[in-house]
């Protein structure tokens, strides 16, 4: 039986790791203190996941960087452990560790309708602060429509991508197909 965050109004960080690595069937974030239970993702958001995941890990096979998904978190800091849909480490401090990334360069989620607010909002402020993370790409669910927000120094960009358009992964030198990321759901034409 899965347990609700409202459980757990507050934890500590051991106890944290400790129900979310033995977790079956559900993801937990943590944040300060707080759990947060990740939703089920749609049939959709399962396929963009894993569309995107394999077009990156094809297109970056041969080059340092690997993709992780949603299974691995990502510690942020010592009191928050988010699991990004999608994240993509290039720095070898990463490479063979059992538990956890630290120094990602790319991350990505599918965008739900429960999850819309907090990834355009609190992990978006989270992740433009993270030193390592040069690109967080948005990716909804519900139409063809993504957001990449690229880092340049101390400035952040943004570009929209819909149907039709090609979207640059400045950070990995790739180019990808928008309409490649539907394919198979029921957005595609």
């Amino acid at each position: 039986m899965a347990l609700s965050a409202d459980e757990f109004p507050y934890m500590n960080v051991e106890d944290y790791l400790a129900l979310d690595g033995a977790a079956q069937s559900v993801r937990y974030e943590y944040i300060d203190g707080r759990l947060r239970m990740l939703a089920g993702g749609s049939p959709d958001h399962s396929i963009i996941a894993t569309n995107l995941a394999s077009i990156l890990t094809y297109a970056l096979r041969k080059k340092p960087c690997i993709v992780y998904n949603s299974d691995v978190y990502f510690k942020i800091s010592e009191y928050r452990y988010l699991h990004p849909d999608i994240t993509i480490g290039c720095d070898p401090r990463d490479k063979n560790r059992k538990d956890n990334i630290q120094y990602p360069r790319l991350i990505v989620e599918v965008l739900s309708p429960s999850t819309e607010r907090t990834d355009k909002g609190e992990k978006l402020n989270f992740y433009w602060e993270y030193p390592s993370i040069e690109e967080y790409v948005l990716i909804d669910s519900e139409r063809k429509f993504a957001e990449v927000y690229h880092r340049d120094s101390d400035t952040w960009t943004s570009r929209i991508y819909k149907t039709g358009n090609v979207m640059h992964l400045q950070c990995i030198d790739l180019e990808i197909p928008l309409d490649e990321v539907y394919e198979k759901t029921s957005l595609e034409s």
